[in-house]
């Protein structure tokens, strides 16, 4: 996403528009009465995480080179930090990385894998799980240059 306003001394809060294409926004972010606060601990109430779903395995794939490019370190899903390229993790479902913003939330991006390849319990529930893994193993198109 891209953004399409930022406005950090509007008052009496700082908001910022996000697009992922031509529209004025497709997320907006304020901070109406939380300016300078932080997180909920665990165990309270709040925003555990937010997630971005992404439409392609190799956009995905950008966004991850980018952010390993920055600096930005990944998390486990509790938000512990993981060393690259142990980073991704396969659902069975999808292929997700986890970051924090510099707030703090926890940020998922994804990108489901094929509906055919997706498993079912023998009562026709999705099958998913939670296995951290090498990038390259589960998305390998992040070790390929972005065009």
């Amino acid at each position: 996403m891209k953004i399409t306003g930022y406005f950090p001394e509007a008052p009496p809060h700082l908001i910022v528009f996000l697009a992922a294409d031509d529209s004025h926004h497709d997320l907006a972010l304020n901070a109406i009465t939380s300016r300078g606060g932080g997180p909920p601990p665990p165990g309270h109430t709040g925003l555990f995480h937010v997630a971005f779903q992404y439409p392609t395995r190799d956009t995905l794939a950008a966004a991850v080179r980018r952010i390993h490019g920055h600096g930005i370190p990944f998390r486990d899903t509790r938000g512990e930090l993981l060393a690259w390229p142990m980073v991704a993790f396969d659902h069975l479902t999808c292929t997700s990385f986890y970051a924090k913003d510099p707030d703090g939330t926890r940020v998922e991006l994804f990108c489901d894998q094929p509906r055919s390849e997706w498993r079912r319990t023998a009562d026709g529930l999705l099958r998913m799980g939670n296995q951290r893994c090498d990038v390259l193993s589960v998305l390998p198109e992040v070790g390929s240059a972005e065009s």
